[in-house]
């Protein structure tokens, strides 16, 4: 008998990928989030609700993420490798990863 895998499939569409903003003003601000991380990994979907959480994650994971604004929320989908990508550019790239492990708040 062969067993066959089941894997999610994860339709992007309707989601935000711009990812500038939210990093830089939303996601790094805060030790514990508002809304929680909903993360994707092959075939389970659970929560994280603390930004350092996401380091122990591989860069393939994808992430679900809600920015709550004042008239309407919008929902990001991102990788870990993206973000990860993302870290690099920035000129206080040390200050960015240290607030990832958790020893800044």
């Amino acid at each position: 008998m062969i067993k066959k895998k089941n894997k999610l499939s994860i339709n992007k569409d309707g989601f935000r990928k711009d990812l500038d903003d939210y990093f830089s003003r939303y996601m790094f601000t805060n030790k514990k989030q508002i809304s929680p991380f909903i993360v994707v990994d092959k075939t389970n979907i659970y929560c994280l609700k603390h930004t350092y959480d996401l380091v122990t994650l591989q860069k393939d994971i994808t992430i679900f993420h809600t920015w709550p604004g004042k008239y309407r929320s919008d929902v990001f989908v991102w990788t870990i490798g993206e973000m990860y990508e993302w870290i690099e550019k920035q000129p206080d790239i040390d200050f960015y990863y240290d607030r990832l492990r958790g020893m800044i708040w």
